[in-house]
């Protein structure tokens, strides 16, 4: 996030609030729920009605696999629950996966990849990949 960013931000995840604390005229709100140590994300029924009551402009999403046809899957059916309410929620949703993430699949769906808006990914995904995902609606951004 740029230093001038002067908007909310809402996560799950108490590493990622504690690291944006940095950025003075942002307003943070963490998100409450039971810990999962292993991913130090905040997940279970009382994030689920947080993050039902709020509207996104913008979502970032963490993806653990997404696959041109499946869609995006994640290891728990937590995790699911909570990134398929974050779809319901947003008005847009980027993904960010890098190109061992892409064309692989987890457990449990979360959504259709056409459901994104954008994909950031490496620079180094081959161009029938990238193209795979641009026919599906997603606006590919390469970094």
């Amino acid at each position: 996030m740029p230093e001038h960013f002067d908007g909310r931000i809402i996560t799950n995840s108490p590493s990622i609030a504690l690291s944006l604390c940095r950025l003075s005229k942002a307003s943070i709100t963490l998100l409450g729920g039971d810990l999962d140590k292993k991913n130090q994300v905040l997940f279970g029924a009382s994030t689920l009605r947080a993050i039902q009551q709020i509207h996104l402009d913008l979502t970032f999403l963490g993806v653990s696999t997404l696959d041109s046809k499946v869609g995006i899957t994640v290891p728990s059916n937590e995790e699911s629950i909570i990134k398929n309410q974050l779809f319901e929620q947003s008005s847009m949703v980027i993904a960010i996966a890098t190109k061992e993430k892409l064309e692989k699949i987890s457990t449990f769906f979360v959504a259709n990849v056409s459901s994104l808006d954008y994909l950031i990914t490496e620079s180094t995904v081959d161009n029938k990949t990238i193209d795979t995902y641009t026919k599906l609606g997603v606006n590919v951004v390469t970094v």
